[in-house]
């Protein structure tokens, strides 16, 4: 089976072993401008081969409990602390998490009420990243 390439880029290596942060960029198109993306934060936190694992928070934006948490994780977590990949999305849905609302200002309804192919699996972040 071919694999389809992603419309999301990140701005950190996800190979790269250490601790990086920065956006993931989902393209978004409105009247006014054909090249706008929303941005995604993102962190990896990687030492050598092993497990990975995808945290993420922030479906909802106004669930602020799991944002703030993965947010200490992010700052006190250091890589000679993990082995393996560490994937945290600490605001999934960035727009309404900076809106204080349960879904994003830029939709009438929420992510899981959408249909066709959904954008996102975690069980293919790392693949899909790329």
């Amino acid at each position: 089976m071919a694999r389809s390439r992603s419309r999301l880029t990140a701005e950190i290596d996800f190979d790269r072993d250490g601790k990086q942060h920065g956006f993931i960029r989902l393209p978004y198109s409105v009247h006014r401008s054909a090249y706008g993306w929303i941005p995604i934060p993102v962190a990896c936190i990687k030492n050598g081969d092993g497990p990975r694992v995808l945290l993420m928070a922030g479906n909802h934006g106004d669930e602020y409990e799991g944002q703030v948490a993965l947010g200490k994780l992010i700052r006190s977590l250091e890589a000679e602390e993990v082995c393996g990949r560490i994937i945290i999305l600490p605001s999934a849905n960035f727009p309404a998490a900076m809106a204080g609302m349960r879904i994003s200002p830029r939709r009438r309804q929420s992510q899981s009420q959408l249909s066709g192919r959904p954008l996102w699996r975690p069980d293919r972040a790392d693949r899909r990243l790329h």
